[in-house]
């Protein structure tokens, strides 16, 4: 059986990798750390998985290797501000407090987008035309 990756899977993923990046916000405790870390470590491969299989089969053949290189920029770059914006806001917010923040905007947004999507699917309007 083989399983279609869609957006509904990327924006599950990443409600779940932020429901994790959230509970480590909390984490007082070694338990409570190893859960947080657990959550996330399975949002985030669905996320990365779905973005690669998305593209495969959203954009055509002799235009991937620019797609992937377009999508290894924006991860790498993003990566690059979001930890200098990270490391710089320690110096006057406590971790826990990002983490919290951060986590929990990871899933407002995605549940909005999810809801989005869904609520589009069902009225028939498809944002993205997939090749069959």
């Amino acid at each position: 059986m083989s399983q279609r990756l869609t957006f509904i899977h990327y924006f599950a993923g990443s409600i779940i990798w932020g429901a994790g990046i959230f509970l480590l916000g909390f984490a007082t405790s070694l338990p409570l750390f190893f859960t947080g870390v657990l959550i996330a470590a399975i949002g985030l491969p669905l996320t990365g998985l779905t973005r690669v299989y998305l593209l495969q089969t959203l954009v055509p053949g002799e235009k991937l290797g620019r797609a992937f290189s377009f999508n290894a920029v924006l991860l790498y770059g993003s990566n690059v501000l979001s930890l200098s914006l990270f490391g710089a806001l320690t110096a006057f917010i406590d971790m826990s407090y990002i983490f919290i923040f951060c986590g929990s905007m990871m899933v407002f947004c995605s549940v909005l987008l999810l809801l989005r999507i869904v609520s589009s699917e069902k009225s028939g309007w498809n944002p993205v035309q997939t090749p069959e």
